[in-house]
Formats: structure tokens, sequence, C-alpha cells
């Protein structure tokens, strides 16, 4: 494979990518996103070509406006459906925020009652703003977060990390932006 390349491949009879590539003024978009939400979670829609460049996101409601979880507001959602569809680009996945958190996926994250999108077919980016005291990180959580995005965007450290969602379980997809 060729560098710059990313590879595409078929998850329970889905096309995904196994990277997913920002660019820069995306990038600009969902980390101002976050801002604006907190202290809550903010959610949104990735979309763009099928070899995992990021063309567009649309901002997704949360219903719940909390800070530890996120539901879709249902005409928000399709709204963003609809504009995906209408302007032809690939669904690459969805993005939330973990406020005061780290960017892993939690329980509720992969937990298959609460979430629908847990067959890998789709990308999720987790953009976290952590604590300003990080907690006691075990080894584990440390190769957690590998290959993350990381940026100072008006004060605050925002850290990103996409994975690929199953029932209780998630695995980690490459993440990287682009001028």
């Amino acid at each position: 494979m060729r560098p710059g390349r990313t590879m595409v491949r078929t998850v329970s009879g889905h096309k995904t990518v196994d990277a997913l590539i920002v660019p820069h003024r995306i990038w600009q978009q969902l980390t101002g996103h976050v801002i604006r939400e907190l202290p809550n979670e903010c959610l949104g829609m990735l979309v763009g070509l099928p070899d995992g460049r990021v063309g567009a996101a649309y901002e997704i409601v949360n219903a719940l406006a909390q800070p530890h979880r996120f539901v879709s507001e249902p005409a928000s959602l399709f709204a963003a459906e609809k504009r995906r569809r209408s302007e032809g680009w690939h669904l690459l996945g969805f993005y939330h925020s973990h406020p005061n958190g780290l960017p892993v996926p939690s329980r509720v994250d992969t937990d298959p009652e609460v979430n629908y999108w847990l067959d890998g077919s789709v990308v999720t980016l987790i953009l976290a703003v952590p604590p300003t005291r990080p907690p006691v990180q075990s080894n584990r959580s440390a190769r957690e977060l590998r290959d993350c995005l990381e940026a100072m965007v008006e004060g605050y450290r925002i850290v990103a990390r996409a994975y690929r969602l199953y029932p209780n379980r998630w695995e980690p997809v490459a993440l990287r932006w682009t001028a």
C-alpha cells in the first residue's frame, strides 16, 4: 500500500475504513462544537469519501444536554442524514465528546441496549477534554491513548481518538489530519 492511502474493508456486510482522515478545517469545526457545548456532551455525523477522508461534519442536537450522556435528537439526526444523502457523501461515522474525560469508549458507548451502531461498520470519533488533574492510568490506558490527535483550542486541551465499536468491546482506528 502506498503512503497516504487507506484500506477499505468489509465488516458485517458494510464497507468501512482502516483510517479516518480529518482535514484541519473539519478539526476546527469539531473542536469548536465541543467547546460550545461544554460542560455537556456534543455529537454529530461524519461524512466523506469511502476511503476515510472526512468531507463534512454535521452537528446533531444532544436531547439530554448532560455532561456524561447523549441521545440524538431525532429531528436533527434526520436532518443530518437527509443532508448527507443530498450532498452525496458516504457515512463514515459519528463523533461525540467526553467532557472532563478521556477519549476512550465508555460502557454506554458499547452497550447494545443503548447504541445501535455496534456492528463495526462505522467509525466513532471521541473528542475528550481531559480533566486538569489526570486520573491515575494503568498501562492499558496508556496503550489505549496511542495515535490520538491533540490540540490546545481556546485554552482547552482536546484529545481525539477513533474507534470501531462492537457490543461490549471496541478496536482502535487510525486517525490522521491533513492541511
